[in-house]
């Protein structure tokens, strides 16, 4: 599973950022790496073990923290209503107003029926 990993690293110019990049892109399982230099916090996205990924930092004397492992998965779209449900909801709920709440709308959605 896909994760993606924030790490803080000591970031002090252009030879620290190519170097830690070129350091973590020695492990297996990498999709994506990110440096951002204004917070100092490397992201890495893949399947690659974060303490691994720690650790081989550390040995090429990074001083490195973990912030956060979280998953790397996109969030799932609304899913969208049939028109045709909606108009059988919206005519219960006109029904149901005017009558009793549960009765009503049981026997109005089986009635209704829409024709698209």
């Amino acid at each position: 599973m896909s994760k993606k990993i924030l790490i803080r690293a000591d970031l002090i110019g252009d030879k620290c950022k190519s170097k830690i990049l070129a350091t973590a892109a020695k492990l297996k399982g990498i999709k994506s790496m990110d440096i951002d230099q204004d917070k100092c916090t490397l992201t890495v996205v893949g399947t690659v073990d974060p303490v691994r990924l720690l650790q081989c930092l550390r040995k090429s004397c990074f001083a490195a923290v973990i912030i956060s492992v979280a998953d790397d998965k996109p969030k799932e779209p609304e899913k969208k209503k049939d028109p045709c449900q909606e108009a059988c909801e919206k005519a219960c709920k006109d029904k149901c107003e005017m009558a009793c709440k549960e009765a009503c709308c049981k026997k109005m959605c089986v009635m209704v029926t829409c024709n698209e």
